[in-house]
């Protein structure tokens, strides 16, 4: 039996991957999990390293991955046993180049590839609000194929990963929804008051600002 577990940087989860569980291939990413992991099988790099080596910030990471003994990358170094070409064409021929929004999406697809009877996603959360918001909808691609496949498909209870988003249109059916929805455009009324109050006070300041400044003058120049 064939296992993937793949684990992102999210502290809510990315320590509970089955580390001790020999079963599992440990795949992961992301410099916060450099030398934090219990086991790592498989490092995946995907981004140019070229202006990561002129950037000091790096120095330490990019040490850190040429120590490693397995290693996917975008860009192919024989300086470093360890680092082996990601196979982009081989994802895109298969899967079409719409959904690879992020690392570990490239990731999932390559894990798919592999026919395993499981994929664990721990630390992976692309929360909704943050950057993340734009690569979610390539992990909730892959993890649909995976299913579709007949693929189990892991995620821990503290990520959000697997919570669907709002479907559009059926959405505003939903009581919460719509209370919600209210909620924010009171919030952006009052936004909008407070803003218009910190201009006005901002002119306001102004103003005295340019008067204190003449009244120094006068009391400069004029006082004897």
């Amino acid at each position: 039996m064939t296992k993937i577990a793949l684990v992102g940087t999210a502290p809510s989860s990315n320590l509970r991957a089955p580390y001790d569980d020999p079963s599992w291939e440990i795949w992961a990413c992301g410099p916060a999990n450099a030398g934090a992991l219990p086991r790592c099988d498989e490092w995946f790099e995907l981004h140019d390293l070229k202006p990561l080596e002129r950037d000091a910030t790096w120095t330490s990471y990019l040490s850190w991955l040429t120590l490693q003994r397995s290693v996917y990358t975008i860009n192919l170094d024989p300086r470093f046993a360890g680092f082996k070409t990601f196979p982009k064409d081989e994802m895109l021929r298969e899967f079409g180049p719409y959904f690879f929004t992020s690392s570990i999406a490239w990731m999932m697809a390559l894990a798919i590839s592999r026919k395993p009877d499981a994929i664990g996603l721990w630390g992976i959360d692309m929360t909704s609000s943050s950057e993340y918001g734009d690569q979610r909808a390539g992990c909730h691609h892959f993890l649909q194929v995976a299913r579709d496949r007949g693929i189990d498909v892991i995620v821990p209870d503290e990520s959000d990963l697997a919570k669907p988003l709002p479907m559009y249109g059926y959405r505003e059916m939903n009581p919460m929804w719509r209370k919600l929805s209210l909620r924010r455009q009171e919030f952006e009324g009052r936004q909008a008051m407070l803003r218009g109050q910190k201009a006005e006070i901002e002119r306001e300041e102004m103003a005295l600002s340019g008067a204190l400044e003449n009244l120094d003058y006068v009391m400069k120049t004029w006082i004897s």
